[in-house]
């Protein structure tokens, strides 16, 4: 008897087993993918988090929640990495950007965010109407590709700003290549010009690109200094999750409040000193 009950035992396993194939199937791919993405060997896809990026047959592509969409901002930060110019290596590309994203038909919108708009967050009524009445500058439209099962993610064509020689990202001119020579002009290199990698970090998206151009010098942003130079950076543009946080008003210390403690040293000193007297 016991040895049926083992035999038993091991069939069951063996039906457990993937090799067999009776084991419980992968989690099947999205559709969307599929049809967006048909040739797999051909798709490169970062993610981390809900956060994601794909990169296919020369185009980028964005996915995230439906639910940052409006509800969540965004930073758009761009830092140059390499460069054959020393001094520009660690700087900005551009200014940053703080964005926030709607999506009107099958359109994805990048708004730029105001910050020098003030309320009184006492006013609930004056909040309201400042929500409904203000409007914020389109920064980008990306055409939205498709949905997720459930339509959870969308999934959007971004390649139109990471193109390699978009102003938006790096703005060449103005910038210093030493304390008093500054970049007075500059013509992109097509030919040189490349998209190097996508990454995702917790939080964050980042493409790499490559841009070659032809510069112009000037002498603290005067005198132009004869013929243009060839000039190559590697650049890295992040899209950054921005937390959710309530934040504290903090009391501003006063110049009184900083010296008051000082000047009751002072005269304890001064008391002791004419006691002594």
């Amino acid at each position: 008897m016991k040895q049926y009950l083992f035999k038993a035992l091991c069939f069951l396993l063996l039906l457990a087993s993937p090799s067999w194939g009776f084991a419980k199937s992968k989690k099947k791919q999205d559709p969307i993918y599929k049809k967006l993405f048909p040739k797999s060997e051909e798709l490169t896809t970062k993610r981390n988090g809900q956060l994601g990026l794909h990169y296919y047959q020369k185009k980028i592509y964005l996915e995230l929640p439906l639910s940052y969409v409006k509800e969540r901002e965004f930073l758009l930060r761009t830092l140059i990495s390499k460069s054959s110019q020393d001094a520009l290596v660690g700087a900005l590309g551009s200014a940053n950007k703080y964005i926030r994203m709607e999506r009107v038909g099958e359109n994805l919108l990048y708004k730029e965010i105001i910050h020098n708009i003030k309320a009184n967050t006492e006013d609930e009524a004056q909040l309201k109407a400042l929500q409904m009445s203000k409007g914020e500058p389109i920064f980008y439209k990306f055409p939205i590709k498709g949905y997720t099962k459930d339509s959870v993610n969308l999934i959007c064509d971004v390649s139109e700003l990471y193109k390699p020689m978009n102003r938006d990202l790096v703005q060449l001119q103005g910038m210093p290549v030493n304390p008093v020579i500054f970049i007075s002009n500059s013509s992109p290199n097509t030919n040189l010009s490349f998209f190097n990698h996508i990454e995702a970090y917790p939080n964050a998206l980042m493409v790499s690109n490559t841009l070659s151009a032809s510069v112009g010098l000037s002498f603290l942003g005067i005198f132009n200094l004869g013929q243009n130079r060839d000039l190559t950076l590697e650049y890295s543009s992040y899209l950054v999750l921005l937390l959710r946080r309530k934040w504290k008003c903090v009391r501003r210390i006063t110049i009184l409040e900083q010296v008051l403690p000082i000047i009751t040293i002072i005269v304890q000193r001064l008391i002791r000193s004419l006691r002594r007297l």
